[in-house]
């Protein structure tokens, strides 16, 4: 069963719920407006990075800015709205840049990198899957980690010592009107 096929079966499900629904239009973290993604590149380039640049350079087959990209997932202590931004940036680039690089050679520059900064990257990635309603979770599960055993070995544990996603953070930020509270 591919991905694209349990995608459309949660779409068909009678418990479809609005995270499984921004989910399955490519948004798992919502909504990203001009001005989240202008506001996260200036917290990035606040901290000596060009975000933007390196996720232009890694469309163009650059693996040592998608290392910068991913990388960058320690300048965050918790998911604040800059961290919900950078991480649907980083569902993207792997639809994106793997792409155009393809899923193999992103899981190994992936696994290049120092172990915090795989497995931030890594739950940004399955937090869809872990937080798919109960009764899709598992066969979700299984067919992400058929499809890609590269990209989430069988030593991966979701949220294990990430600050991202603390019980408190995810399910409190799981929340579209929550989102606009730091920010005005």
């Amino acid at each position: 069963m591919s991905l694209l096929s349990i995608l459309l079966s949660l779409a068909l499900s009678s418990s479809l719920t609005a995270s499984t629904e921004q989910a399955l239009h490519g948004m798992p973290f919502g909504k990203v407006t001009d001005e989240d993604v202008d506001r996260l590149a200036e917290f990035a380039k606040a901290r000596n990075c060009d975000l933007v640049k390196d996720l232009d350079l890694a469309l163009g087959r650059d693996e040592a800015a998608l290392a910068r990209v991913f990388t960058f997932s320690r300048e965050f202590t918790s998911f604040d709205p800059n961290a919900r931004v950078y991480a649907q940036v980083i569902y993207n680039s792997l639809l994106n840049v793997g792409e155009v690089i393809g899923v193999e050679k992103y899981a190994q520059v992936l696994a290049q990198q120092p172990a915090d900064v795989q497995q931030r990257v890594r739950d940004i990635l399955y937090h869809p899957v872990a937080t798919a309603p109960f009764e899709q979770r598992t066969p979700a599960k299984i067919a992400v980690l058929l499809m890609y055993p590269s990209l989430f070995p069988g030593s991966y544990s979701y949220a294990k010592n990430n600050p991202f996603f603390t019980p408190r953070s995810w399910s409190y930020w799981a929340h579209p009107a929550r989102w606009t509270e730091l920010i005005e």
